[in-house]
């Protein structure tokens, strides 16, 4: 399934609704968001329409309060993130992926160590 992108702001909503890992209010997020990000509450609402119409959080009415629910675990976005970004980037091969990440530097011999060790193990 291919997933839709998140945007930065949407993806800090996200991961603060995984974080609580249990339906959250829009007040508790406007709570969170106001006093971190300056966000008023149609800003919450936007991004948490938006959120909705991607099929990432669902919405139930509770009395006045709309109560949020991830549709899409963390782990299921980040996975299917990733194969998206080796399927579009390095032709579906995590190998050149690797390549790509030792070549430039971006892993260090510790890790290398550390991937050999856990490939072993499998």
């Amino acid at each position: 399934m291919e997933m839709k992108s998140l945007t930065e702001a949407e993806a800090e909503i996200m991961s603060k609704i995984w974080e609580t890992d249990a339906p959250v209010s829009s007040a508790l997020l406007l709570a969170e968001f106001a006093e971190t990000r300056g966000w008023k509450a149609q800003t919450i609402c936007t991004f948490l329409s938006r959120l909705v119409n991607k099929k990432f959080l669902s919405v139930e009415k509770r009395g006045t309060a709309n109560i949020y629910t991830a549709v899409i675990s963390k782990s299921d976005f980040e996975h299917s993130v990733t194969e998206e970004l080796i399927s579009k980037t390095y032709n579906g091969s995590i190998k050149n992926m690797i390549a790509s990440l030792v070549d430039g530097g971006k892993i260090s011999k510790e890790e290398i160590e550390e991937l050999k060790d856990w490939f072993n193990r499998m």
